[in-house]
């Protein structure tokens, strides 16, 4: 039966965004009835405890329940790469930034002068100093459970950086598909024009396997680098899927040597810089093309 990709749910997360990444700039301060000032509709009387025990039995534990099984659905889809670690990279960006706004933030930097020892023998001044001690708090309760949650997507990560197998490098050409049946004729008939002309000196056998198999044993390359990294050019999307990591011209300095004076002239770079001559070109692409026309019928 096909897998397929878990869907992630976000209720729980804005439920805890709402409550968490923001500050309530304007909570309820009342100074005509003790403990019901309120932060974020929490009163007073239940006091920063009441306000975290809210947190931790319905968002917090219920969030971090949900989030692992999302983790266990998607390691069961092998969806941890597309579509679990990037919603942890989300959430921890987001988690980090909320830290960063709450602790610089000049509404709370006024609520924390309300921690002194002062008497107030003032009623009101009393209960006004009482509600801004409970929304610093309170504030403090945010920002302890963002570093919790913070913390909880960077072990995600860390777990995944050593138990996803990172995929090797493909160090190997790939034929385009629609070649596939003519694919030996097509090399057969081009190592014979470039081995006719120089250019290579191996087998055909050899020369094949190096564009049809993984692991195959360098050949020789007689003219310049430039006539090779020209060749892997042209060969590549005419016969060639483009690879980008690495590239075509990384694995054909693997696995075609440049060879000068029947030395082996290592290669300072891969990329390809500078076309050779056109007398060289035009062989070239004559010799790619009339190979592929000789055995590829639309």
């Amino acid at each position: 039966m096909k897998k397929t990709t878990p869907i992630y749910d976000d209720n729980l997360e804005v439920q805890l965004t709402d409550i968490l990444c923001k500050l309530d700039e304007n909570p309820k301060v009342n100074i005509n009835q003790i403990g019901s000032s309120a932060y974020k509709g929490h009163l007073l009387a239940d006091t920063e405890d009441g306000f975290q025990k809210f947190i931790h039995l319905n968002l917090y534990l219920k969030f971090i329940e949900y989030f692992d099984n999302y983790k266990v659905r998607c390691i069961n889809t092998y969806a941890v790469k597309t579509n679990f670690i990037p919603v942890v990279k989300r959430l921890l960006s987001q988690y980090n930034d909320a830290i960063d706004s709450l602790y610089s933030s000049n509404v709370r930097e006024e609520w924390s002068r309300y921690f002194d020892d002062t008497l107030v023998s003032d009623k009101e001044d009393n209960l006004k100093k009482q509600a801004f001690q409970f929304f610093y708090n309170a504030s403090a309760v945010q920002i302890f459970y963002l570093g919790k949650l913070a913390d909880k997507m960077k072990e995600y990560i860390a777990e995944f950086d050593t138990v996803i197998p990172k995929p090797e490098p493909e160090y190997y050409f790939t034929i385009r598909s629609e070649f596939a049946s003519q694919r030996h004729n097509i090399l057969y008939d081009i190592h014979k024009n470039l081995k006719a002309m120089k250019y290579v000196d191996c087998t055909a056998e050899a020369f094949r396997k190096v564009f049809t198999t993984k692991e195959p044993q360098p050949i020789k390359w007689l003219k310049s680098v430039n006539s090779l990294t020209y060749f892997i050019k042209t060969l590549t999307g005419k016969f060639l899927i483009e690879k980008d990591d690495p590239s075509n011209g990384f694995i054909a300095e693997r696995y075609i040597h440049v060879y000068k004076n029947e030395e082996f002239f290592p290669r300072t770079k891969i990329r390809h810089d500078k076309d050779p001559s056109t007398k060289v070109t035009e062989f070239i692409d004559k010799v790619i093309d009339n190979a592929i026309k000789a055995y590829y019928k639309k």
